[in-house]
């Protein structure tokens, strides 16, 4: 169903549910505030990981809607037949796994030929041990259902179906890196 008018269409609720994101978080921090007995003024909450991760929360879960009611309600569609996702095979996950092995040595040994910076942009946001495990448990769970769900089952059907096979694999990985440069830059 991901036609270029309907990816306009998809895009432009997503930047709505962005901007809802913000106004939803925000109240919910303005109301729950005083009862909870958080101290903080609104400008500070964007460096607070909590209020952060609450607030991609909040968006994820809004496109997570859009797209659902695009799917089911719009276009009659099952949810998660449209996205054409299969069940991994047990050597499919024998073989992520030895490769998440793999990149973790890697990973362990890269700083060295890597340039070094003392300012990550990330690393702010590990002010606590509570902020570290909320935010390895929003990158293990909710970011990578997410991007897949954006960029494999909506961005790369399109872009299949517009250029073929090779040229979506393409285009999507460079939306996906374009997407984590701010993070990393």
């Amino acid at each position: 169903p991901w036609t270029p008018r309907n990816l306009l269409v998809l895009v432009g609720c997503g930047l709505l549910a962005l901007v809802a994101a913000n106004i939803l978080t925000v109240t919910g921090y303005t109301l729950l505030a005083p009862m909870a007995g958080w101290r903080g003024e609104l400008e500070t909450l964007r460096h607070n990981p909590f209020f952060l991760l609450s607030l991609q929360t909040v968006f994820h879960g809004l496109i997570l809607g859009v797209i659902y009611l695009f799917l089911v309600v719009n276009h009659g569609l099952p949810f998660w037949e449209s996205l054409k996702w299969h069940k991994a095979t047990g050597r499919i996950v024998c073989g992520f796994f030895l490769a998440g092995i793999t990149l973790a040595f890697v990973i362990q040994f890269a700083p060295p030929v890597l340039p070094d910076r003392d300012d990550f942009p990330l690393q702010k946001l590990f002010s606590s041990p509570q902020a570290g495990y909320a935010i390895a448990a929003f990158a293990i769970v909710i970011a990578p259902f997410m991007e897949e769900l954006i960029f494999r089952g909506v961005f790369f059907a399109f872009f299949e179906r517009l250029v073929g096979v090779r040229l979506a694999v393409v285009g999507t990985a460079a939306l996906f890196a374009a997407l984590h440069v701010p993070e990393y830059w």
